[in-house]
């Protein structure tokens, strides 16, 4: 992939905030994610390995990769995610 050629497009954002209760299984995405911790700590484990995260700490993980996160902090966790794809400014094609 050429950098000159393509540009990042978000395609969606979320603003979460998850207390300690909170699970989710795993699960994948066709974009890549961006996530940024704003408050609290988390360990994502993504394809089996465990990333621990913290305020102001970005994670981005790439499409189709089986991602899930445990909320570590007593008073939860406050995070914005962007769902972005590379798309090819001369002919609109997507990565």
């Amino acid at each position: 992939m050429k950098s000159t050629s393509y540009l990042p497009v978000i395609v969606k954002t979320i603003e979460r905030f998850h207390d300690p209760t909170w699970s989710m299984e795993p699960n994948r995405h066709e974009n890549f994610e961006m996530v940024y911790i704003k408050k609290g700590d988390v360990v994502f484990e993504i394809a089996g390995h465990p990333v621990s995260i913290g305020p102001n700490d970005i994670i981005i993980i790439k499409p189709r990769q089986p991602h899930k996160f445990i909320v570590k902090s007593q008073a939860g966790c406050e995070f914005i995610v962007l769902n972005f794809k590379f798309e090819n400014q001369s002919t609109g094609v997507s990565l």
